[in-house]
């Protein structure tokens, strides 16, 4: 499960953590650990990761995702 969040940050602190590039609207995207019980899907666990990507590689990521 993943959500996109706008970042709120100043984008000179941080950069993209695929590419580098500091620019070209940056979001943080939460990857959430997902279970199905009893036919729903529900979050489990704490365990949240966080990528900070910028709009050129959430396409790309868009793209691969859809391809499998």
């Amino acid at each position: 499960m993943f959500e996109i969040k706008d970042t709120r940050f100043p984008k000179e602190f941080y950069n993209c953590e695929s590419c580098g590039s500091h620019a070209d609207d940056m979001k943080s995207i939460f990857i959430f650990r997902v279970v199905n019980v009893n036919g729903k899907m529900v979050r489990g666990g704490g365990n949240i990761g966080e990528v900070r990507l910028c709009r050129k590689c959430r396409i790309e990521m868009s793209r691969l995702l859809s391809e499998q």
